[in-house]
């Protein structure tokens, strides 16, 4: 009966134990103007977070970074080049990495980007890569990116009004190149959503003229 009860508080236990750290918590808010449309990766035992646009509907180029251990966010560098929203970013190493985009909040006035930075968060310095090639090499904003080994991609994205990529982009590291790679095959869309696991790439929902998506394809 004794090792029926232990088990039984012991599962209890285990239960709670799980479902306490299955919840979330308000840390400090974010020093910058709100924002939407911005970017953000990790690095180590810090986050960051930056560009994009504010409810003045000015587009900026700040980034930030947060530590946990006091909950503070601190304004590092800014991202190079012009102020941008709807870029893309990802983390290969021990470095961050953010490109393309478009400078203003109003697409039909703003010029699109291709150019790509890699953040080094030790020097808290930025540096020009490859440009982005896709779309003609004329720039592209609304893609979405992530990285899967030594390797950035690049997905999809928009490069004018009713005007959307099904491109996929490998950016390889050691060598500063961008290497095309089999388009996306859910079809030339924008707004899309990305993750990596276990060494593949997960791309999906977005939308595609005008068209909701919900599937999701494994690369």
């Amino acid at each position: 009966m004794r090792k029926i009860l232990l088990l039984t508080f012991t599962l209890i236990l285990s239960h709670f134990g799980y479902s306490q750290g299955n919840t979330w918590e308000k840390i400090g808010d974010w020093p910058g103007l709100k924002r939407t449309r911005a970017v953000a990766f990790a690095i180590g035992d810090y986050g960051y977070a930056g560009t994009g646009v504010d409810t003045a509907e000015k587009t900026h180029n700040d980034w930030w970074k947060y530590d946990p251990t006091i909950d503070t966010w601190t304004q590092v560098s800014d991202v190079p080049g012009s102020v941008r929203r709807n870029a893309v970013s990802f983390v290969i190493g021990e470095n961050g990495y953010v490109g393309t985009g478009i400078d203003t909040n109003v697409s039909d006035f703003g010029i699109k980007q291709s150019d790509f930075y890699v953040y080094n968060p030790d020097a808290n310095i930025w540096s020009p890569i490859a440009s982005y090639p896709g779309g003609g090499g004329l720039g592209v904003y609304q893609a979405t990116g992530f990285a899967v080994g030594n390797s950035g991609f690049v997905a999809c994205g928009k490069i004018g009004p009713d005007n959307y990529l099904e491109e996929l982009w490998e950016y390889q590291q050691s060598t500063n190149t961008w290497i095309a790679r089999p388009p996306f095959p859910g079809g030339d869309r924008h707004q899309l959503s990305s993750f990596a696991l276990e060494n593949k790439g997960y791309v999906g929902m977005g939308t595609d003229h005008d068209l909701y998506r919900k599937d999701w394809w494994q690369y």
